[in-house]
């Protein structure tokens, strides 16, 4: 079985070589070959690639000309590997290319293979508090959001039968950073493993991760859950209602009447809690109505919300009070985090089916 490895690349002089002679070594046992997309970097890494190698058929080099982005270089790649197991690792040597020929003997098996930062084994280096939380909440939305299970869906080292990235192709979003999960989602993968590695500092070269990129792949779950769930996405459109009378109300009392910004959040959060219970009662959960128990739900709704309320008000207190964000920030990530708690309490215990 044949086995193609694309390799994104943007500006990576300094690694790529180190790279393709570790994969040379380590690979030597397999039917491969290493196929790196550059998108015409500015360090001219496709030239060193291209003039390295040149006289070693196993690898070859790609240079797209007026195109960026890490998804489209992969689906490029992937379009013109002749191996019957697809695999993608970054460029930057905080891969583990040790893993792999693991990682191959798994593909045989299973149709997706998953380098896992988050399984039991592997971990992170150097990586600071926001980074982490981050990367590990963004996973855990779409675990819960679109039913995702592979625990390191945020993967940018992977390996997928090519069979089954036929299946996704015509669907992928083509955007971003996240392959693996665009992938998964649309080709409804169930029969997937992880191999735990430890993903290492970046040594030379400049880290493309930024707040983009993390926005990007928030962009994503978004989508594929409104796909999914179209109950989550009235709740989604009432949740925003009362995000508008929350923050105007925390506003408005805090800036112009002059009240405490903890307790402008109380009434503001209670305001749109009654807001919210009316439109999704007659909206979101219409199908579930029944006569006699609209008080009944009012009152769980309420019990809910006062979860919701700790978990809002702490995240506002501890974000502003010990982080030193701005206040009306820190109340857009509480109302965000309370936003999951509501819709999976509400549904499975307020508006449960009679």
């Amino acid at each position: 079985m044949k086995f193609s490895l694309i390799i994104p690349t943007y500006n990576e002089k300094d690694n790529i070589a180190v790279l393709i002679n570790r994969l040379i070594k380590i690979l030597k046992p397999f039917d491969y070959e290493i196929i790196v997309v550059d998108d015409d970097s500015p360090d001219k890494t496709w030239r060193l690639v291209r003039d390295k190698y040149k006289n070693n058929k196993r690898v070859s080099v790609i240079r797209r000309m007026n195109k960026r982005g890490l998804a489209s270089a992969i689906i490029r790649g992937f379009d013109n590997a002749s191996g019957a197991c697809l695999g993608v690792m970054d460029a930057d040597l905080q891969h583990d290319e040790k893993i792999l020929p693991e990682m191959i003997g798994y593909a045989k098996e299973y149709d997706v293979v998953v380098g896992s930062r988050y399984v039991k084994g592997g971990g992170v280096k150097d990586w600071s508090l926001f980074r982490r939380i981050a990367s590990r909440g963004a996973a855990l939305l779409a675990n819960i959001l679109i039913n995702i299970k592979i625990r390191d869906n945020g993967s940018g080292y992977f390996i997928v039968k090519k069979k089954v990235y036929k299946r996704a192709k015509s669907k992928l979003y083509n955007k971003g950073y996240r392959c693996l999960l665009d992938i998964c989602y649309n080709a409804e993968v169930k029969d997937f493993k992880e191999v735990p590695y430890f993903f290492a500092p970046r040594k030379k070269g400049k880290s493309k991760l930024g707040f983009e990129v993390i926005l990007q792949y928030l962009q994503i779950i978004i989508k594929f859950s409104f796909k999914k769930y179209q109950r989550f996405n009235k709740f989604c459109f009432v949740g925003l209602s009362g995000a508008l009378v929350n923050l105007g109300l925390l506003y408005l009392l805090t800036e112009f009447v002059g009240i405490y910004y903890l307790v402008s959040s109380i009434i503001a959060i209670e305001t749109s809690i009654i807001t919210n219970f009316m439109l999704n009662n007659a909206w979101t959960w219409r199908d579930r109505r029944k006569k006699g128990v609209l008080l009944r739900r009012f009152f769980k709704f309420n019990l809910v919300s006062i979860g919701s309320l700790v978990i809002n008000w702490s995240l506002l207190y501890v974000l502003t009070a010990f982080s030193g964000l701005y206040y009306i920030l820190s109340n857009i990530i509480g109302i965000g985090v309370a936003a999951l708690w509501n819709f999976l309490v509400n549904h499975y215990w307020t508006f449960k089916k009679e």
